[in-house]
């Protein structure tokens, strides 16, 4: 089934406000602006700890999750680069929209713990889950991120047949990257374990994550593969399949660790 009009309009709406908002020129690349906050992260953190003079278990433990990812994710920028964030260029109203939507409110995970308004203890199911979530969630996004580099290098070298990515982690999921990624920021919110966060990280989710892979969508309904990729995949979830044990995999991980999650909102 395509898209609905009217969230073909969203896309086009979101790209607008986060690419070409006036007054232009189009001149900050997009993975810059990303990268300064994802890289800052560690720094930010630590910064506030210290001016809070807060260095309790809890801010210890955040800043090992989010900070590590950030490392990470400069890692990852460095040799596998995302050709959708790369090859976009932003006006600066643009960008500095970007900084209050979503890239800002995501540090209120650091102000929160390091300010005392959220729990300064994590017990040990809690923390188990988080570091579980954030290393599996890594692991996610980097085996798709660095397949559809592979992927997308060999296309533009004329050694791949295909026009779609539709194997191996992709195969069950149209979106194994965001959903890498929507887990490492839920090892975030169980850390913080408070309802301000759990609002923002889900505003994300359902804002520029959402309007991401609708915009995917779009794309791949262009593509001569996307009846027979459409059939074999969910649009985030993995569709468990006989033909592709890391889907079944991957899709069990997922339920069960919604089990342990809501077992711990119940306690």
């Amino acid at each position: 089934m395509d898209l609905p009009l009217i969230l073909r309009n969203l896309v086009s709406l979101a790209d607008y406000i986060y690419e070409d908002l006036p007054p232009g020129p189009k001149i900050i690349p997009m993975n810059w602006v990303v990268n300064l906050q994802k890289g800052g992260t560690a720094f930010f953190v630590l910064t506030l700890m210290t001016y809070f003079n807060n260095f309790s278990p809890s801010c210890w433990y955040y800043l090992s999750l989010h900070g590590t990812y950030g490392l990470i994710w400069l890692l990852k920028d460095q040799f596998f680069q995302d050709t959708s964030l790369q090859n976009k260029k932003m006006t600066i109203p643009s960008a500095l929209l970007a900084w209050v939507l979503i890239l800002g409110p995501y540090w209120t995970g650091a102000v929160l713990v390091t300010t005392q308004v959220s729990p300064q203890t994590v017990d040990a199911l809690q923390l188990s889950l988080a570091i579980s979530l954030c290393t599996v969630g890594c692991c996610v996004m980097m085996m798709a991120d660095l397949q559809k580099w592979i992927f997308l290098k060999e296309k533009k070298n004329g050694t791949h047949h295909m026009t779609t990515l539709m194997s191996d982690i992709w195969y069950g999921t149209r979106n194994p990257n965001f959903l890498g990624e929507m887990m490492i920021y839920g090892s975030f919110t169980v850390v913080i374990d408070h309802w301000l966060f759990y609002v923002i990280i889900l505003y994300s989710w359902c804002s520029i994550i959402a309007m991401r892979m609708l915009a995917k969508e779009l794309s791949l309904q262009k593509k001569k593969e996307w009846s027979q990729y459409r059939n074999q995949s969910w649009l985030l979830l993995p569709r468990p399949s006989w033909r592709n044990s890391p889907s079944v995999m991957l899709f069990t991980y997922v339920i069960g660790v919604l089990g342990v999650f809501l077992f711990l909102q119940s306690r």
